[in-house]
């Protein structure tokens, strides 16, 4: 009778190891969408989760605006001392499409609750002080004083970025290019889980200059400009000041001075108005 193999067992379930509940809860509560350790690894623990209710409706991607879209954007760990890592990387495995087969379903759905109670809930760490291995950006205010920002990484984020790239058609000619960071050092663990998303960051070309659209976005923004024209006004200040030197510096009231002064006055005006009319998409008068 020939031997039968049996089936190996995938690598997600040799390593897979049983953790009490409240391992999983102690971990989940300090993961973060945001780490120090992104920027400088040998900083000190520093980290933000961004609570499900603070998302922003702009028209950009980031942590805050995927949050309104309903978009799960991945936490990661700020550090990685004991068994940190191995239950971050159980927690991602039980909240995956393809759990790990062995483990009991009641199992899985405690740490996908886990997971899913600390992703909406707000959490800072270590943002008492600013480690001076962190960069930070002085921001005037109009008290004249300033503001210090420190910006932080988000590997969560370059996950999803990531994965949304991957998902999309192929391009003759792509609109950025990659880069390549040393994240991490020769342990990138130790920085966080998703720290290997940030390796390849996106370069984007500068952008063309358009007038037209710069002009569109300038009147979106600011309004159109209801300047008199520089030349109309112009000549306008020069017959008015010919008439005052011709009539002993008084302005002469003839019917056809009146009519003159009026229809000068007029196409000042009718340029502005046009201005309006052509920013409102109508035709001009």
């Amino acid at each position: 009778m020939m031997a039968t193999k049996k089936p190996k067992k995938s690598t997600a379930t040799k390593e897979w190891i049983d953790f009490p509940p409240d391992i999983y809860q102690e971990e989940a509560a300090r993961l973060v969408h945001f780490s120090g350790k992104t920027v400088n690894s040998n900083a000190p623990a520093c980290g933000i989760r961004v609570g499900r209710d603070s998302g922003l409706d702009l028209p950009l991607v980031g942590v805050r605006t995927l949050l309104v879209d309903g978009v799960a954007v991945p936490l990661d760990y700020t550090r990685n001392a004991g068994k940190t890592a191995t239950v971050v990387k159980q927690m991602r495995l039980a909240e995956s499409a393809d759990p790990p087969e062995v483990v009991p379903v009641e199992q899985l759905r405690t740490i996908q609750r886990i997971g899913a109670e600390a992703a909406i809930t707000a959490y800072e760490e270590g943002t008492d002080n600013v480690s001076p291995r962190l960069r930070q950006i002085l921001l005037p205010k109009s008290d004249g004083q300033y503001l210090a920002i420190t910006p932080l990484g988000s590997s969560g984020l370059s996950a999803v970025l990531n994965q949304k790239l991957a998902a999309l058609p192929e391009q003759k000619k792509a609109p950025f290019s990659r880069a390549l960071l040393g994240m991490g050092g020769s342990n990138p663990q130790n920085v966080g889980a998703l720290v290997r998303e940030m390796r390849n960051p996106l370069l984007f070309r500068s952008p063309d200059e358009k007038p037209l659209l710069r002009r569109a976005l300038s009147i979106h923004h600011k309004g159109i400009s209801l300047e008199p024209p520089p030349r109309l006004l112009k000549d306008y200040c020069a017959w008015v000041n010919s008439q005052l030197q011709a009539h002993d510096d008084e302005m002469p009231s003839t019917m056809k001075i009146r009519q003159d002064q009026a229809d000068r006055i007029g196409a000042i005006a009718k340029v502005v108005i046009q201005r309006g009319r052509r920013a409102r998409g109508k035709r001009p008068i």
